[in-house]
């Protein structure tokens, strides 16, 4: 079962002969639950990495949550789902000197979690930043006290904090005025149209790694948001030439 909402508001903020500004603000979340199981409670297929965390079916819980060590009772134990609380994106369309056109989006995605190795696969490596400041005990490197397997490291040390800021999109374009042109380009072209856009340009996370947003096995339902040192969202650049006949 998926219940959710979404709500958007959207407004011609303003609209003079110079300048105008058109804005949308959208809302969404989503939440799952398991409300009939004919089968044993189990773990979903290749969803985690064993210890690192992985996605059951339970009744009643979500097949987005995460699970992991310790095991209670013959159970193991509950983390975070890795589905957003929630999600908001903000749109921007501005005007400005008749001819120009600048545009961005902004989208955010808060209290989801991944199950990530990130950290772990740099700590075996040594290439953790902190790798070398000493654990608790005083004596043994950060790097080391927090791998697998170590004393008192459990499936919450893997369970992370995915949410993120990014700005998705954003271009500036420029129709030239065709007053501007000598009269015979006038004559054939009706109008020309330059500019430079760009997607996933800026990112602000706490996130340990490329990219929250990548995830080893896709864009699926469940077994999604498991990070083993993902592929980045590309960021990409464009330059635009549109001449109308």
């Amino acid at each position: 079962q998926n219940k959710g909402v979404e709500i958007s508001l959207g407004a011609n903020a303003v609209s003079t002969t110079n300048f105008s500004w058109n804005t949308t603000l959208s809302y969404w979340k989503n939440v799952s639950e398991i409300t009939r199981l004919i089968i044993p409670e189990t773990g979903v297929g290749s969803s985690g990495f064993g210890a690192f965390g992985t996605n059951r079916l339970r009744l009643n819980e979500s097949p987005t949550s995460w699970y992991g060590s310790p095991t209670v009772g013959g159970l193991p134990t509950m983390y975070e789902n890795s589905q957003p609380k929630f999600q908001m994106s903000w749109r921007n369309a501005i005007t400005f000197y008749k001819n120009f056109e600048f545009s961005f989006l902004l989208h955010t995605s808060q209290g989801g979690y991944n199950a990530s190795l990130n950290q772990e696969l740099t700590d075996e490596g040594g290439t953790s930043p902190d790798w070398s400041d000493k654990a608790a005990d005083g004596s043994t490197p950060v790097g080391v006290a927090r791998q697998l397997g170590q004393p008192g490291i459990t499936t919450r040390q893997f369970i992370v904090d995915a949410s993120y800021i990014k700005l998705r999109e954003v271009a500036l374009y420029y129709n030239v005025p065709m007053a501007a042109m000598p009269s015979a380009w006038s004559k054939a072209i009706e109008g020309i149209r330059v500019g430079v856009s760009g997607n996933n340009i800026f990112m602000k996370t706490n996130y340990y790694g490329y990219d929250p947003e990548a995830s080893n096995f896709g864009n699926r339902p469940v077994g999604a948001g498991v990070d083993l040192l993902s592929f980045p969202s590309s960021k990409r650049f464009f330059f635009h030439l549109n001449i109308n006949f």
